[in-house]
């Protein structure tokens, strides 16, 4: 009865990744000693220095990142390219797993695991992904550019678009962290001053994408979400009456809307606006191509 006790107590107390601390254990009325037997005779198996996880659980990114939170323990928080899989961040690649703690005089290390030991202490309150405890999307665009810079502007567009962060938050972001040494904050800088993105929340990466492009190539400005004659455009010049209509991968869905695209393009061009489509596909694969065919265009309406 005592063994059964024990393990219920140990199967009780995991988490969603099947996942127990032995200090959590412990504190529950598992001894020591009844650890170690569980341990040894596989009820439960050793995942990191004080964790182990239920026989049979299934393996995961999230769980690999929970159990490394978990070991590393004290108010420690999965952060840099960890929080930025956590927080759904296209093309962060699979490395060891990322945790700040912010008690510097710790010197735990777990194999596999980054530990960072930051003396900015700022924006570290946890914000929780999945029942992980990690760093909030400002933090994280400042960690990221110390590990991978290459990846903090696809991080920021994504923030936008979900609508996590605003420019504003970001341009104080970087004001709360920016300090001689900090390593990171040149990264942040640079993604937000190409973003070029100053209206609210943008629909689409392809409109921050169009956004930075813009800036990148120097063309005119162009509003986000104008209405025009009853009609809303992705963007539009006034001053050129020059309306930008992006299309992703899929072009507008179904015939009804084909249908619909078509009529608002008509009445958009009886009452003198071109009306200029724009693919992902040239936005990314050639953007110095399409900059000179836009340039013609603006060019023939000045």
């Amino acid at each position: 009865m005592k063994n059964i006790t024990t393990h219920a107590r140990i199967y009780a107390l995991s988490d969603r990744f099947g996942l127990v601390a032995r200090s959590s254990a412990v504190t529950h009325g598992v001894s020591a000693q009844a650890w170690s037997r569980a341990n040894r005779r596989d009820v439960v198996d050793i995942v990191h220095s004080g964790v182990s996880g239920l026989p049979g659980s299934r393996p995961s990114e999230f769980r690999r990142i929970a159990a490394a939170v978990l070991s590393v323990g004290d108010g420690a928080l999965a952060s840099h390219r960890s929080a930025a899989l956590l927080w759904g961040v296209p093309k962060t690649e699979d490395r060891c797993v990322d945790v700040i703690v912010q008690n510097r005089r710790r010197r735990a290390t777990r194999s596999g695991v980054v530990i960072h030991r930051p003396t900015d202490l700022a924006d570290l309150t946890p914000s929780w992904r999945d029942g992980i405890p990690c760093t909030n999307p400002l933090r994280l665009l400042v960690d990221l550019g110390a590990v991978a810079p290459g990846l903090v502007t696809v991080a920021l567009d994504h923030f936008l678009v979900e609508g996590l962060v605003t420019p504003q938050a970001c341009l104080a972001a970087l004001e709360r962290h920016a300090r001689r040494g900090r390593t990171g904050i040149g990264a942040f800088r640079r993604a937000l001053e190409s973003s070029g993105w100053t209206g609210g929340q943008p629909d689409s990466v392809l409109e921050v994408r169009f956004v930075r492009f813009v800036k990148r190539h120097g063309l005119p400005d162009f509003a986000a979400h104008e209405r025009i004659s009853g009609y809303e455009v992705d963007f539009a010049n006034h001053a050129l009456k020059l309306a930008i209509e992006l299309d992703g991968w899929v072009f507008h869905g179904d015939r009804e809307a084909f249908e619909r695209d078509r009529q608002r393009d008509l009445v958009l061009a009886a009452a003198g606006w071109l009306v200029v489509r724009v693919t992902w596909r040239r936005l990314h694969d050639e953007p110095a191509a399409l900059a000179t065919s836009l340039r013609k265009v603006i060019a023939g309406r000045t």
